[in-house]
């Protein structure tokens, strides 16, 4: 399957790691005639159970307040990252905001942890810090999807439509 990668959208200064970042089974980009193309596996996904993990209560409520209400979602907190994965194996969420500066485990540790317990893990990172350096760090563990802090609420209602594989 090809999709013009107009029509992934676009995330801002992320741009081409996030044009990517919801093409499962290999993805990779051609080039043709001028306009670029995704190709590779699309996989739908059903979110129920979300799990946002931040050390600022008032950082969670605000993510909270960015999610679609009229969903029926089921919402699981944790306070850092070695939290975030026990609540990620007890839970099993659909998806995880992760945030990447937090004390006890950082997330860049939380989702080393939870990508190998579970490979397949859909984890939204927010940060503050979007330098290259942490943009490859993440990308490396396997996180194609990084919105900035504070996130905007039509950003983080694209990256779960994308997430579930009928965004565009």
């Amino acid at each position: 399957m090809q999709i013009p990668i107009s029509e992934l959208g676009d995330f801002g200064n992320l741009d081409i790691i996030n044009k990517q970042c919801y093409i499962y089974g290999g993805a990779w980009l051609n080039n043709i005639n001028g306009v670029k193309y995704a190709s590779g596996e699309f996989e739908m996904i059903t979110i129920k159970k979300i799990l946002i993990v931040d050390d600022s209560t008032s950082a969670r409520f605000f993510i909270k307040g960015c999610i679609p209400k009229d969903k029926g979602y089921e919402f699981f907190e944790a306070s850092d990252g070695a939290k975030g994965v026990e609540a990620y194996k007890n839970f099993r969420p659909d998806v995880t905001f992760m945030d990447l500066t937090m004390p006890v485990m950082t997330g860049f540790e939380a989702i080393e942890v939870i990508k190998a317990f579970d490979p397949q893990a859909a984890i939204i990172v927010l940060t503050a810090d979007i330098q290259t350096k942490t943009i490859e760090r993440v990308t490396a563990l396997g996180i194609s999807t990084v919105l900035k802090k504070p996130p905007v609420k039509a950003t983080v209602e694209e990256a779960l439509l994308k997430i579930q594989g009928i965004g565009g």
